[in-house]
């Protein structure tokens, strides 16, 4: 089940997430981007796991992510409160807002369980695989 469409995600919000490897993962709201009818939601995620890493006693952290809202709120599960972000996620967010104003970045598409393994693995290899 996914959270309503008609939910508003504000910056600080604390929520679980669908298949997170790692019951302790967390999403906080950072920014929210409304361009015509759509919305990119900057997210950081803490303990983040891939699915082929659940053995390691902790999980990494993803300081910006962007994914477009409606992939969001299917991911999403349950809202734990407001938090604080981390403290590069304004930095991450400055570099690929510029990337995504000259037209050389986007935003995840997939919901936030696969977008969250494409990113473990590009940063594992350093190699980048289609979703």
């Amino acid at each position: 089940m996914s959270i309503s469409a008609t939910i508003d995600l504000e910056p600080g919000q604390v929520w679980t997430y669908h298949e997170a490897s790692d019951a302790a993962s967390r999403v906080t709201i950072g920014r929210v981007d409304v361009e015509g009818g759509d919305a990119i939601v900057s997210i950081a995620i803490s303990g983040a796991r891939s699915k082929s890493e659940t053995a390691l006693p902790e999980g990494t952290d993803i300081g910006h992510m962007p994914i477009r809202r409606a992939a969001l709120l299917r991911s999403l599960d349950h809202y734990c409160g407001d938090g604080p972000l981390p403290d590069h996620f304004n930095e991450g967010y400055l570099h690929w807002r510029g990337l995504y104003d000259s037209g050389r970045a986007g935003a995840f598409d997939a919901d936030l369980a696969e977008a969250i393994e494409f990113a473990l693995s590009v940063k594992q290899t350093g190699a980048r695989r289609p979703l």
